[in-house]
């Protein structure tokens, strides 16, 4: 499991919700399980099942989880002033999830485009079935000239 970082006092990772399920094996192959969680009452709505917002921030948080493990995430900003930018998502909601309900979120497909890094995961429910599908687009950005710029060949590496 990866660990937590911090920025001074202030943790870098700002969800804390999911436990994270990835290993420092590399590279990185799908389908992998990246994290697991439970719903709990905050989340959920007036329709009495988990308000999108946090569907969106699950996947976040597992995005995260996977940034890190490719070293693309905190590190990558700070020593390497470089950082990864979400340009465009999509989240596809297929069924309910209420409280106490447990989920998964897998992995489903990476692929890095010279600059560009497509992550698709997807939340299952205990019982393996879809409850959400989430595409994310981003960038990778020099931090200094705040101009996009090609993965290194080293990252390209990390993944299948």
């Amino acid at each position: 499991m990866l660990n937590s970082y911090k920025v001074g006092s202030i943790k870098a990772n700002i969800f804390n919700n999911l436990d994270c399920k990835l290993t420092s094996r590399l590279p990185l192959k799908t389908p992998t399980l990246v994290s697991e969680g439970k719903v709990i009452e905050e989340w959920i709505d007036y329709n009495n099942h988990m308000n999108m917002a946090y569907y969106i921030q699950c996947f976040e948080e597992s995005s995260d989880y996977i940034l890190e493990m490719l070293k693309i995430g905190y590190l990558y900003s700070t020593e390497e002033k470089k950082g990864v930018f979400v340009i465009k998502c999509n989240i596809n909601y297929r069924n309910e999830i209420k409280l106490n309900e447990t989920f998964s979120i897998t992995l489903n497909d990476i692929k890095i485009y010279g600059k560009k890094l497509t992550i698709d995961l997807v939340m299952k429910d205990s019982n393996n079935k879809i409850i959400a599908e989430y595409n994310i687009l981003n960038l990778n950005v020099d931090l200094i000239t705040k101009k996009t710029c090609n993965f290194d060949n080293k990252i390209l590496e990390k993944i299948n």
